[in-house]
């Protein structure tokens, strides 16, 4: 078919190619709970083509409902629906189907409950470390490790949370770290390791003529 690459407005100038726009299809669905039935809002939708590339994605709507159009044609896509409280599906050998809607619905069983306990340690040496907040904003849990650097943030269903961990007490303070924590579906220790971010060595300011000259030696760990 013909399409438009360029125009210009004041020379009336068109130009005009001759093309194929790239076959597509479209995919729709609707998640649910397995217990009560209930629409799942908010679960991820992951689709992956035969390559197993990320080609779409998208988050169901209050009725548990989404879409995902303008999909390259093809048999072997994979889709994956995740949802925080609920096992992780997935279904395989979807067909897209050019200039056509494929329906794929989930029914997301419950996510078994598990105690989210662990222990900070030292990369140094091994030991672990008291005073370490351990938290996961989002969802307002947060625990200080105690003496033998045990932090419980209670009881949850498994799922991916992202986790923060700060410690600012110590002499010399850890850094803030930032990430993801999986959780599986099954009861398990969740333990981290952080290293020790040193301050700078004789610090020193001198003033100079319209400035201040800061020095400091490079911190080691020795």
């Amino acid at each position: 078919g013909w399409f438009l690459v360029a125009a210009q407005c004041q020379g009336v100038s068109i130009d005009l190619f001759e093309g194929t726009i790239a076959a597509q299809g479209d995919l729709l669905g609707n998640v649910t709970a397995t217990t009560g039935g209930a629409a799942i809002e908010g679960a991820l939708i992951e689709v992956y083509n035969a390559n197993g590339s990320l080609v779409g994605e998208t988050t169901t709507d209050a009725s548990g409902d989404y879409e995902v159009l303008g999909l390259g044609i093809g048999t072997d896509f994979e889709v994956v629906c995740e949802a925080l409280g609920y096992v992780t599906e997935t279904t395989t050998s979807v067909e897209i189907v050019e200039d056509d809607t494929t329906v794929v619905d989930f029914v997301l069983d419950d996510a078994p409950d598990i105690d989210m306990t662990g222990i900070v340690y030292s990369v140094e040496d091994d030991s672990p470390v008291e005073g370490v907040t351990v938290s996961i904003p989002a969802q307002g849990w947060s625990d200080v490790t105690d003496a033998s650097g045990i932090y419980d943030l209670g009881t949850h269903p498994g799922g991916i949370y992202d986790v923060e961990i700060s410690f600012e007490t110590y002499t010399a303070p850890f850094h803030m770290e930032q990430g993801f924590m999986a959780v599986s579906y099954f009861e398990t220790d969740l333990d981290f390791y952080i290293d020790e971010v040193l301050p700078p060595a004789n610090f020193t300011a001198s003033p100079a003529p319209g400035a201040v000259v800061l020095t400091w030696d490079t911190p080691t760990n020795e």
